[in-house]
């Protein structure tokens, strides 16, 4: 009975311990959610660049989860649709980007790498020592969808779309069900441009 009781004080005790290392977030009315400013898609040849600023992405919670050395994520997901009535829309391309800071706590810089998922090859890594350079690196984004403009109808409408998501912290199981309040995840809302414009 003693072992057992010891064990419960054992545990709650470390659970707190745990809790008070990460801030909970709070999202509220004065709070203003991430969003995609500035998106812009520019068709070069059979290529759809894609343009756009994640803001605001550095809450207090956010940034002292990175200060903290915490691994934090934003991909950004770009999807080229053909707009269907009947049915959902049909993806015919997509691509994710992924942009990752790392907190070194000892020499005091960001480590930034930015890729594209699935495929060899990273696109841009850098360690600056500046906030607001790393700031800038995770949250513009530039990326392209590639489709054969030939193969597109005239007759049909299509969209290209970004959406962007924070990732924070991977908890080892079971602390990511046991945890799961600590998290300060978002996913934005959908950007879209429509071509041809009707």
């Amino acid at each position: 009975m003693k072992a057992a009781l010891s064990s419960i004080i054992i545990w709650t005790t470390l659970i707190g311990l745990i809790i008070s290392f990460f801030p909970v977030p709070v999202w509220s009315e004065e709070i203003e959610r991430p969003r995609i400013k500035r998106f812009r898609v520019v068709a070069q040849g059979d290529e759809f660049a894609v343009y756009g600023e994640l803001f605001p992405a550095f809450q207090p919670d956010i940034e002292a989860s990175i200060l903290a050395g915490v691994p934090t994520t934003f991909e950004f997901y770009v999807y080229l649709k053909r707009v269907r009535w009947y049915w959902n829309n049909e993806i015919l391309a997509h691509a994710t980007y992924r942009h990752q800071v790392t907190y070194d706590t000892l020499r005091k810089t960001y480590a930034v790498v930015i890729d594209r998922v699935g495929e060899d090859g990273i696109i841009l890594s850098e360690i600056t020592g500046s906030r607001q350079r790393m700031q800038e690196l995770m949250t513009q984004f530039h990326g392209s969808v590639v489709y054969p403009v030939h193969d597109l109808d005239p007759d049909d409408q299509y969209y290209v779309s970004l959406t962007a998501s924070l990732t924070t912290r991977q908890l080892p199981s079971p602390w990511d069900h046991i945890l799961f309040f600590l998290s300060n995840d978002f996913k934005t809302e959908t950007s879209r441009k429509f071509f041809p414009e009707h």
